[in-house]
């Protein structure tokens, strides 16, 4: 499920006109998907799926004991001083939000309808942050798991997520634990792009030579 090769399909429908804010909306969503069918045998291709992450976004906090958005708050952000991020909208500063914009005809941009929030899709979705706190995300992760004598993953995790996870027809998999494995101008590099309603995609990326950040 961490590598993308589970066979789960993705999400159809985010559902942001109908966002959900209770703790409970998590395990709801994922009651929800018991008679959803495989799309191919665990481990036999790669079909990128965020349903995936919901679903083990309710397994940490069934392990934990906090919801999913509690322990990202206790074990990620706050140790390694993001103090703007959450994952709870509610909880964000509303002077800060920026709301989303589209493209309409002759690329002229409009306000979005809907705002892209809804608590049943925390794991894969729901961060609000800004630069500042996405610049120490991303040099935690070039520090292989440390920042400012905080330490959110071992050191050799990386070793194990930075690797294509698995072989399809001889040739390696697009990605690794949760990360695209990539190669840009002959330098590997490790990326995740993203994007959601009313924002465009991006794509943060790692150098393995641990050469600067890029976007």
């Amino acid at each position: 499920m961490v590598t993308h090769t589970s066979g789960m399909p993705d999400v159809d429908d985010y559902e942001w006109e109908k966002p959900q804010y209770d703790d409970g909306a998590l395990e709801r969503y994922v009651r929800s998907l018991g008679s959803l069918k495989l799309e191919f045998a665990p481990g036999e291709r790669f079909r990128y799926s965020n349903m995936a992450f919901e679903i083990l976004g309710d397994v940490i906090a069934k392990v934990s004991g906090e919801s999913f958005d509690e322990y990202v708050q206790h074990h990620i952000l706050t140790p390694l001083g993001m103090k703007d991020s959450t994952l709870l909208v509610k909880q964000a500063d509303p002077k800060l939000l920026a709301w989303g914009h589209e493209l309409g005809n002759g690329g002229v941009p409009f306000p979005s309808k809907v705002y892209p929030y809804n608590r049943i899709h925390s794991p894969s979705s729901d961060l609000h942050s800004n630069v500042l706190d996405m610049a120490r995300w991303a040099m935690a992760n070039m520090n292989r798991g440390e920042l400012d004598g905080a330490r959110i993953l071992k050191t050799s995790t990386y070793d194990t997520m930075w690797k294509p996870a698995a072989e399809f027809g001889g040739k390696p998999s697009p990605a690794g634990i949760s990360w695209f494995v990539e190669e840009y101008r002959g330098t590997k590099m490790i990326s995740h792009g993203g994007g959601d309603t009313g924002s465009l995609p991006g794509s943060p990326c790692f150098p393995r030579k641990r050469l600067p950040w890029c976007g």
